[in-house]
């Protein structure tokens, strides 16, 4: 797994550095801006001939900025450099990587200005240079930007150049994504020793563009202790938790799922879990549904076993059905609770009794945590591991809080609501999260945008539950199934495009993903 950091997080692994290790701060600066610049040289067709435009702060991001101005000018570019403080306010290693750019003034294509004022701003920006790099502001940022450099982010924005971000955006939060006033639309961002939280959450995701991470020759010693159990998927991790089958076996020990689902006007959903769990490698799939839905389920479904359970007078799930699903659970490996299972009284009150009985680990979703919003002391009762997946709008009703508080910590909520309930959490979004009761988050790295359709969520618990029948470990099974529904998801949009995705397509793409990383 990659490391995941916050702005506290970064600067600790950077004091590390310097005072326990005895690595000079100049020293990390100048890996920084040369693994920038060469990452700049990959992103562009060439760096000699170019102009660039480079925004600088006064702190060690508007330091990084010098030193690649240097690199930039040693690889024939040309060079505009625009800082917002005067050479006298402008102080430490910041300071002597702009004192080595002036002595090489008058012999390079380099001027070295001001920002004054957002005409002389403007005035660079009409050159329309090639390439804008954005060294502003860094990961200290923890309020709204003003003054000039909010009128500079805002100006550059107006132009519509091609920005290159030194560690992060300007003006985007390093822990949550969100943007602190105004924000740097970026084409690509080359972050330093290790990546934030706000590059890959939030509207931060969108304002990076393509993330590099540069090895600013930090010890892998300091990077990890400092990390705080928060990660990104690593393709490479993918593949030694996939189920694997000798010769030999058969559907029984391939696993059951028993899926508990489906209500009047929402069979699909049921029918969507059921099918993902069967793509994803379950032997046998079972879904016990009230009997008013029983019929039209039969002709929905070929290779899933049905189970009519008795129903309300509504013809949603009753908890007269709690002796056959008890029964049918017994003879599973895995559970499925909550897709498409209405919102009734009585049937809500399923869900927090089958959670403390139930013999198996369970997959709970969609309405069945709708249940639990009132109701989520009995996950402590819980004799069997248990999955949540909710979106962030059924987490904010678990929780409740409101949307801003949710946005402004997801992975660290995530966290304390897994680990306070000794669950694993499966917090669906842009990007999904999987926190688990020991305190880790793992953060997923596919998906796309037309995955926001409805039955992907239902898709999702299908996989994992299927998963966790061939016996992959529920918090493993969460992390695989998180990866590889949103890998399916990409094969699916770029047969479909974004736009058309269903969650259908999502479901038919499951086998192809599969493939791609056995």
């Amino acid at each position: 797994m990659i490391p995941v950091f916050t702005s506290e997080q970064m600067r600790q692994c950077d004091a590390s550095a310097i005072e326990h290790y005895g690595i000079p701060g100049i020293a990390l600066m100048e890996n920084a801006s040369m693994g920038a610049v060469e990452y700049l040289g990959e992103c562009v067709p060439r760096i000699m001939n170019m102009h660039f435009l480079i925004l600088c702060g006064a702190g060690n991001n508007g330091g990084d900025g010098f030193g690649m101005a240097r690199h930039i000018l040693n690889r024939g570019g040309h060079v505009t450099v625009l800082k917002t403080k005067a050479d006298e306010e402008i102080s430490g290693d910041a300071a002597l990587n702009l004192s080595i750019l002036r002595k090489m003034e008058g012999n390079t294509p380099l001027r070295i200005s001001d920002a004054t004022t957002i005409d002389e701003v403007r005035s660079r920006l009409e050159e329309r240079p090639d390439i804008v790099i954005d060294a502003l502001l860094g990961t200290g940022l923890d309020s709204d930007v003003r003054g000039i450099t909010a009128e500079i982010i805002d100006a550059v924005n107006t132009y519509e150049l091609p920005v290159f971000a030194v560690d992060i955006p300007s003006g985007i939060h390093a822990d949550n994504g969100r943007v602190l006033g105004s924000a740097m639309k970026c084409l690509w961002t080359a972050t330093m020793g290790g990546i934030k939280r706000g590059l890959l959450l939030g509207e931060g995701r969108e304002y990076a563009g393509d993330v590099r991470t540069i090895d600013i020759g930090t010890p892998l010693e300091a990077i990890f202790n400092a990390s705080g159990n928060t990660y990104l998927i690593d393709e490479s991790e993918i593949y030694p938790l996939l189920p694997t089958r000798s010769l030999t076996t058969h559907k029984y020990e391939a696993g059951t799922v028993f899926a508990i689902a489906g209500s009047p006007g929402l069979t699909g959903a049921a029918v969507m879990a059921c099918n993902a769990a069967l793509r994803s490698g379950a032997g046998i799939v079972k879904l016990g549904a009230p009997k008013g839905i029983h019929d039209i389920l039969e002709i929905k479904l070929t290779e899933v076993m049905t189970v009519p359970l008795d129903e309300t007078l509504m013809h949603t799930l009753s908890c007269e059905a709690m002796d056959e699903v008890l029964e049918q659970l017994e003879a599973a490996k895995a559970g499925i609770l909550g897709p498409g299972l209405g919102r009734i009284h009585e049937t809500m009150e399923f869900t927090p009794r089958i959670i403390p009985q139930s013999p198996v680990p369970l997959v709970v979703d969609a309405d069945a945590l709708f249940a639990l919003a009132e109701n989520c002391d009995c996950l402590s009762n819980a004799t069997q591991p248990m999955v949540l997946t909710p979106h962030y709008g059924e987490f904010r009703r678990l929780l409740g809080i409101t949307k801003e508080e949710l946005l402004e910590d997801p992975v660290g909520l995530a966290r304390e609501f897994a680990g306070k309930h000794g669950v694993t959490l499966v917090l669906k979004g842009a990007p999904t999260l999987v926190a688990s009761s020991d305190g880790d988050v793992v953060i997923n790295s596919t998906g796309n945008p037309g995955m926001a359709t409805a039955g992907s969520g239902d898709v999702l618990t299908g996989m994992i539950a299927g998963l966790i029948a061939q016996g992959v470990e529920p918090e493993d099974a969460a992390i695989l199934g998180v990866y590889m529904h949103g890998r399916a998801g990409d094969l699916a949009g770029k047969q479909k495009g974004e736009l058309s995705l269903t969650a259908g397509d999502i479901l038919d793409h499951i086998p192809a993903a599969f493939q791609e990383v056995q």
